[in-house]
């Protein structure tokens, strides 16, 4: 009965929590009132619109790896000081977010004043407004999550926890508005492993063992985040720099060609590293993950990356195909084989096509982002329907081969 009684209160997903026990307000939203209405156009504008609301707090806590009394005082000290951070975080958006869209609009009137791009001080000037608005608001956002820390400390539900418990919660501060204001899609560099883990169900005791494995990938991305989405925003007005320095002949042109390239390909080598960084934990969650689970995260996290693959209509009524004639009792056991030949050798061309296009799209989606014309959108379109073709006639080869194979059924 006690271990019955163990394994319910592990294996039991923890309630939800009600986003109002934290107050009747979110963050103020950063866009001025008079910019809603779209009159005036912007250039070079970052989304500062992803402030921790009270749902994603709710919804966090509620998922941390936690004894339940835990949760508890943490849902109480976060009441008491969510207030605090609303007051700190309107007050940084009050202090900056007019003038930061009055600069993205000068960036465009200058534009239409003067038919040429903003100057590269004019650009440096907003870039700059825009990483002290995002420091501030991290620095707002940590504050919240500080004050949290040591009011849970002080509980008596603190006795035998991490003591760094909220640790996931400062990693994603950092690179919070990173995250969401990245500017670009590159594949496979946007991927919540945490929600993909959430999704599957698995007890308290497997959670807390992936732990530190979530806590290092998501110090990567406190890291590399950041750094991607600086170079993307320094691209502009590095790249003017560098094709100013060559008109006025301080560098000759290939050196300018070569330091563009460069500055182009900075977030896309960043990008890479994330998504290496992502692919590595997840091979390493996966053993850690029951063997009923196993399957559903890799598909989930293959999905992510490479949503255009996942809806073979064809091979699955094909896989239905194979498995009905192996399931028939009028065949021989020779047959039978035959069958179960042909279906590894399907399974293996099928497996060789996969790996081709994903490595195609991955090919695009990283040769887009470092700023690679040859990788447009007309050329993916072109890939994409040659390879799907590809698959359309592997299949309906195979369906003909496993037809000429089979006996009529016998009545």
């Amino acid at each position: 009965m006690i271990v019955e009684l163990v394994c319910i209160l592990a294996c039991a997903a923890p309630p939800p929590i009600d986003p109002k026990a934290f107050g009747e307000n979110n963050p103020a939203a950063f866009v001025p009132a008079r910019s809603k209405s779209g009159s005036r156009a912007t250039l070079n504008l970052r989304n500062f619109s992803s402030a921790l609301s009270r749902a994603e707090l709710a919804d966090r806590i509620a998922k941390l790896p936690i004894a339940e009394a835990a949760r508890q005082a943490l849902v109480s000290c976060a009441a008491e000081q969510y207030s605090t951070f609303i007051a700190v975080h309107d007050e940084v958006v009050a202090r900056h977010a007019q003038r930061y869209f009055e600069m993205s609009g000068d960036l465009v009137a200058h534009r239409e004043a003067t038919g040429e791009d903003p100057t590269v001080d004019m650009y440096r000037e907003q870039i700059k407004e825009a990483m002290t608005i995002q420091r501030e608001l991290i620095t707002a956002e940590q504050g919240f999550i500080q004050s949290v820390q040591d009011c849970f400390s002080k509980s008596d539900a603190a006795t035998g926890q991490d003591p760094d418990i909220l640790e996931p919660f400062r990693l994603r501060s950092e690179y919070r508005y990173a995250a969401l204001d990245r500017g670009s899609d590159q594949r496979g560099t946007d991927l919540d492993l945490r929600s993909f883990i959430d999704q599957l169900n698995v007890d308290l005791l497997v959670r807390q063992n992936l732990e530190p494995e979530l806590r290092n990938y998501e110090r990567s991305l406190a890291a590399l985040k950041p750094a991607q989405n600086k170079a993307y925003w320094d691209r502009s007005p590095r790249i003017r720099s560098l094709l100013k320095k060559s008109e006025a002949g301080v560098i000759n042109g290939s050196t300018c060609a070569a330091q563009i390239n460069q500055v182009a390909a900075a977030c896309g080598n960043i990008g890479v590293q994330i998504r290496n960084e992502t692919l590595a934990t997840v091979a390493r969650i996966i053993p850690k993950l029951p063997t009923n689970a196993q399957g559903k995260f890799e598909r989930m996290v293959h999905k992510a990356i490479f949503p255009e693959i996942h809806n073979d209509r064809a091979g699955d009524s094909l896989r239905e195909s194979f498995d009905i004639a192996r399931a028939r009792r009028d065949l021989s056991s020779d047959t039978i084989r035959h069958i179960e030949s042909m279906q590894e050798t399907w399974s293996l061309e099928f497996a060789a096509w996969r790996a081709k296009i994903e490595a195609a799209l991955l090919e695009w989606s990283d040769g887009d982002t470092r700023g690679i014309r040859k990788y447009d959108s007309e050329s993916l379109s072109q890939m994409l329907t040659e390879q799907f073709q590809n698959l359309a006639d592997l299949h309906d080869r195979w369906r003909l081969v496993l037809a000429d194979q089979l006996p009529t059924p016998t009545k």
